[in-house]
């Protein structure tokens, strides 16, 4: 680990609003920077919905890199693969079909690091 390596620890508990798609987004990578995330669980703590995209936002496109059909209420479903985030870039929890008032968790973790270049 490098001395500038920090660690990058969200954690997100958001409010359904009911419409198709909610999105819970990091703030974009600052300049200078990159994001590795190592893990990420999400869950619907009060209902099923229709799927579970997790992926990163690039220059204003969602790239969605896994997803989960048909995932079961108060369920944690979690990352297979690791993502690598550069400046302005997002990582985004996309919960399709959810019903208003659900409440969606999101956790995500891994580090933060300085752009050798």
């Amino acid at each position: 680990m490098t001395k500038k390596r920090r660690p990058y620890i969200k954690r997100f508990v958001k409010t359904s609003d009911g419409s198709t798609n909610f999105d819970v987004d990091t703030d974009p990578v600052p300049p200078g920077k990159k994001v590795v995330i190592t893990h990420v669980s999400a869950k619907d703590e009060t209902s099923a919905f229709t799927a579970l995209q997790i992926g990163i936002v690039r220059k204003g496109y969602f790239h969605a890199k896994e997803e989960e059909k048909n995932p079961n209420a108060d369920t944690w479903y979690w990352s297979k693969s690791e993502f690598h985030m550069y400046e302005g870039e997002k990582f985004r929890v996309r919960f399709i079909g959810t019903t208003s008032g659900d409440v969606l968790h999101v956790h995500i973790d891994g580090y933060m690091d300085e752009v050798n270049l």
